[in-house]
């Protein structure tokens, strides 16, 4: 398990972020998807709903059924090009720091604990962890791709 780079992706973010003008931090991509203020929701968001739930539940139930996140549905809903970027921000770094010290804390019984996660099927605490690091990876391109863009700008 990557547990330091999963503590560390925040920081990046939120570098990626000061690499953006603050005027076009709401720009989205030509092709589709989110802007940096949606990216910093949907990571907020689904690092409480999605991940955190995930962890306390396989932590504190036996073999749990673990929903979905519809990040596409939240992120309309809630109008995340509507929002504030600090709160979000701030939100997705509280909540990575205590899913991370949950992480580190587990045993490796613990680590082996598993639930069915709709979409995907049976998974483990560690199976968690690295889709968390997988998750973070693919937002770390796609920021990357916008910053590209939005410098041509």
């Amino acid at each position: 398990m990557q547990l330091d780079v999963l503590a560390s992706f925040p920081q990046l973010f939120d570098a990626l972020l000061d690499a953006a003008p603050p005027h076009l931090r709401n720009t989205r991509p030509a092709a589709g998807g989110f802007s940096l203020l949606e990216h910093a929701w949907h990571l907020a968001d689904l690092e409480e709903e999605g991940y955190g739930a995930r962890i306390a539940r396989l932590l504190g139930e036996p073999n749990p059924t673990l929903p979905d996140f519809r990040g596409d549905a939240v992120a309309a809903e809630r109008r995340y090009f509507e929002q504030q970027l600090a709160p979000a921000v701030k939100r997705f770094m509280t909540a990575r720091a205590a899913n991370v010290a949950l992480l580190r804390g587990a045993s490796a019984e613990q680590l082996a604990l598993t639930g069915e996660q709709e979409g995907v099927g049976p998974v483990t605490l560690a199976n968690v962890a690295a889709m968390m690091a997988r998750h973070d990876r693919d937002h770390a391109a796609e920021i990357e791709l916008l910053l590209g863009e939005l410098r041509g700008v």
